[in-house]
């Protein structure tokens, strides 16, 4: 028996550096991997008409697994990763070289499924952006979609305001940008809001941009690149 013990600590000595680059860090991500699994469980049970949702739930499967189940098998497998550290299953996780087995089950996920994580995240990432533009959308029906051109140069928003202000208190500033008129200089005294406006315009710009309806009137614009610099110096 101790011949054996023997032999699994010198084993589990040697293959303690490969043990460590597949299971080091391993157990802090359990809850990481339960929110991502919860998260993509949301998404799994719905069910989508629109052809884009389609597409990016098809990307939630490996072999016929969902994403959602191979996260939460390797989350099991993270989880028990803790299981050592309890006094009274430390000494059988010795002996059962607890820790090598592991790391062959994980190695193995990683074969079947790693591919796929970068995919995965990739469309969760892109259900939950999409989710908040509708929210925003639906919390805010009075506002207007954009008009976007395929021209250069043109920036017309009417009556725009900071969608994060109180609209009973937000000053609303019509801006307009074109190929006659390229540039704006704004000044005035501290506290005065150029800065709000300044933000006003980005935000309004980045909304129109991802597909969401912008806090203004109006807004009719061509697909411009979105540049800011604002320092200590400006």
């Amino acid at each position: 028996f101790f011949g054996v013990i023997l032999v699994e600590y010198l084993v589990g000595l040697s293959a303690q550096r490969a043990v460590e680059g597949v299971t080091g860090g391993g157990s802090e991500l359990a809850l990481e991997l339960n929110l991502i699994a919860l998260a993509i469980e949301r998404f799994e049970k719905e069910s989508f008409e629109g052809n884009c949702l389609q597409q990016v739930t098809q990307n939630l499967s490996s072999d016929g697994v969902t994403a959602s189940r191979a996260i939460r098998r390797l989350e099991l497998l993270v989880s028990w990763l803790d299981a050592k550290r309890n006094q009274f299953f430390a000494p059988i996780a010795i002996v059962l070289m607890w820790d090598v087995h592991l790391s062959f089950f994980i190695q193995r996920w990683r074969g079947v499924h790693g591919k796929r994580v970068k995919l995965w995240l990739s469309a969760l990432g892109e259900l939950e952006a999409l989710s908040s533009l509708a929210c925003f959308s639906f919390e805010n029906p009075s506002y207007p979609f954009p008009v976007i051109l395929d021209e250069p140069q043109r920036f017309e928003g009417n009556e725009l305001g900071h969608p994060l202000l109180n609209q009973q208190e937000c000053v609303r500033n019509s801006v307009s940008l074109t190929a006659t008129e390229k540039v704006w200089l704004v000044s005035g005294s501290n506290m005065s809001g150029k800065s709000t406006l300044l933000r006003t315009v980005g935000l309004n710009t980045v909304l129109a941009l991802s597909g969401a309806p912008v806090c203004g009137s109006s807004l009719t614009l061509s697909c411009v690149c979105l540049g800011a610099s604002i320092q200590v110096y400006d």
